[in-house]
């Protein structure tokens, strides 16, 4: 499945909404976001309940604030509820970026509900990954409210620890709901994407693997990044870079990322180094012409 190995861009357009607000996906191809908001109130209860397993272990432990006005900006693991909310940022956010917009769904203006469906199936896979935490960033005062969502992934030796602690629910629901959305795929296919283009990016994968070899191989990776345009330039892209770096730092291990064309700087100021490579290096690289992709990493921390 697409993101399996390497996912999306990292992008914080809480600096670049590019043209976004052209659109507004929450009220388009109403009756495919119908079906999926109208599964009922138990299904929910019942995923958040079979999930808590999930959060063993280091997910139990309480977010910690990276920084002084994380009171007015709060973050959360994801629930089963949050995907919602979470896949409309992520939808408005990518609906025009360089990779997710005109090449990965170039019919997104004649069917933008689609983007949003495809990030609904993608975080409803990766909500039930042993190695995948998905954060929600949202206002003090409207807890509901996803302003913001980022999935940092566990790589190399953690993250097959972490398989290890799985409970066996957890693992299992995650095996029902891959047929689940294979079903849903049928049923509703991504008529805003390129067939031959939706897993570009797990192609291009061979090209960069060993960026992540050696000391690196063991790392946390932000697999996505995204802020919803109605919440930006307000801190909360900066803050789940920020559960990230610290997790890093508190294994004695490094942050990595792909960056976004531009945001290069923004991730060097978050403790970032780089570029080390790029998404789209080599020959016949499937996204070698696509602009942006640095690879940064932070240093890796020794405890002690």
């Amino acid at each position: 499945m697409l993101y399996d190995k390497i996912s999306a861009r990292a992008i914080d357009t809480d600096a670049n909404s590019s043209g976004l607000q052209s659109v507004d996906v929450r009220h388009i191809s109403q009756y495919h976001l119908r079906c999926e908001e109208s599964k009922g109130v138990w299904i929910n209860a019942a995923i958040n309940k079979i999930v808590h397993y999930q959060y063993s272990f280091y997910k139990q432990t309480p977010i910690r604030r990276p920084h002084k006005n994380c009171s007015k900006m709060p973050l959360r693991y994801a629930t089963w509820t949050d995907l919602l909310p979470a896949s409309h940022a992520a939808s408005a956010a990518f609906f025009d970026e360089a990779l997710f917009g005109p090449i990965i769904h170039p019919h997104r203006r004649t069917y933008p509900g689609d983007v949003y469906l495809f990030f609904l199936r993608y975080f409803r896979q990766t909500f039930f990954s042993a190695t995948d935490t998905i954060l929600v960033s949202y206002p003090s005062a409207s807890p509901s409210t996803v302003t913001a969502v980022g999935i940092w992934t566990r790589k190399g030796a953690g993250g097959v620890k972490l398989e290890r602690q799985q409970g066996w629910t957890v693992w299992l629901t995650g095996k029902l709901f891959q047929g689940v959305n294979k079903i849903h795929e049928l049923l509703y296919p991504n008529r805003a994407a390129d067939p031959a283009k939706i897993d570009i990016l797990e192609r291009s994968y061979a090209w960069i693997k060993h960026h992540w070899t050696g000391e690196r191989a063991n790392s946390w990776y932000l697999n996505l990044l995204a802020t919803d345009p109605n919440f930006e330039k307000m801190g909360y892209g900066r803050l789940l870079v920020s559960w990230g770096t610290q997790r890093a730092k508190e294994e004695g291990v490094c942050a990595s990322l792909i960056s976004a064309e531009g945001r290069e700087e923004f991730y060097r100021k978050c403790g970032f180094e780089g570029p080390v490579g790029w998404a789209s290096e080599g020959e016949d690289n499937p996204i070698a012409h696509v602009s942006g992709g640095a690879i940064m990493f932070t240093e890796a921390f020794k405890q002690g």
